[in-house]
């Protein structure tokens, strides 16, 4: 049985900035892709290599990163995006998206509200609730 996913983030329309202001966190949905963030990150060192894919926590738990995220070196003050799309199972296909690092996350995604927050290098959003629901199609 098939089942489409509703989210609902709860959100201001000001992106979820951390205390040094170098994480934003903007909530996203695509009628193709689905369900996600947005996460916007700041270099803060010259030629730092920095990971090109944001850190999580899930419902309080940060997982062990797997895989390879891809380093670059970008200076002082540039700014990089990601998209991180969640889904309640794992994907066959992944799709890129123009100009975005892209992360699948697969998540226990019950019904029902999840905090969520990111981080580019020790620079942490504020958490995020958001309420996910599966409903028969």
């Amino acid at each position: 049985m098939f089942r489409v996913a509703v989210f609902v983030a709860l959100v201001t329309t000001a992106p979820h900035l951390s205390p040094q202001a170098q994480t934003r966190v903007f909530s996203f949905y695509s009628a193709t892709e689905g369900s996600g963030f947005a996460v916007e990150c700041r270099n803060p060192e010259p030629g730092k290599p920095s990971t090109l894919s944001p850190d999580y926590k899930f419902d309080g738990v940060q997982p062990e990163r797997r895989g390879s995220a891809g380093t670059g070196e970008l200076p002082t003050g540039d700014t990089w995006l990601a998209v991180m799309m969640l889904h309640a199972q794992p994907i066959s296909t992944r799709r890129s998206i123009p100009g975005m690092r892209r992360r699948d996350l697969t998540l226990d995604l019950k019904p029902g509200p999840h905090k969520i927050a990111f981080s580019c290098g020790a620079a942490w959003s504020h958490e995020i609730t958001f309420y996910w629901e599966g409903l028969p199609r």
